[in-house]
């Protein structure tokens, strides 16, 4: 099965006079259609992994490689445009946007897209 994601030696160092390492040469491959779970005790970079991996935040170093495309050059115009093509999120909490019913939230990222809808809900 060839892999959708694939990490080499990731790393994401927080500040500058005091260094926090949240990630440490992560290595890690998943393969397409493949399910996994991340787990561990508080503070040990879940959270760091997860924003890294949904392209919400950057590493300060390693390689990421998400559906063939290698994301260490990309600036804050290419992460949004990749993850409005390519990731859907769910959070823990809500960030629906209350002028907008629930389908239009869900749309929200085709809307952006400027995509046009000609069969309806189900083309998508």
């Amino acid at each position: 099965m060839d892999s959708i994601i694939n990490l080499s030696k990731i790393e994401k160092i927080y500040g500058n006079d005091i260094k926090t390492i949240a990630l440490s040469k992560i290595d890690l491959s998943i393969s397409r259609g493949e399910f996994c779970s991340i787990i561990g005790p508080s503070g040990s970079g879940k959270s760091t992994l997860l924003n890294i991996l949904g392209l919400l935040d950057s590493q300060t170093s390693g390689t990421y490689e998400l559906d063939g495309v290698v994301t260490d050059t990309f600036n804050s115009s290419d992460f949004a445009k990749f993850r409005n093509e390519k990731l859907g999120f769910v959070f823990q909490f809500h960030h629906l946007l209350p002028e907008f019913t629930v389908i239009e939230n869900v749309l929200m990222p085709f809307l952006i897209s400027k995509k046009r809808l000609t069969g309806g809900l189900n083309e998508l």
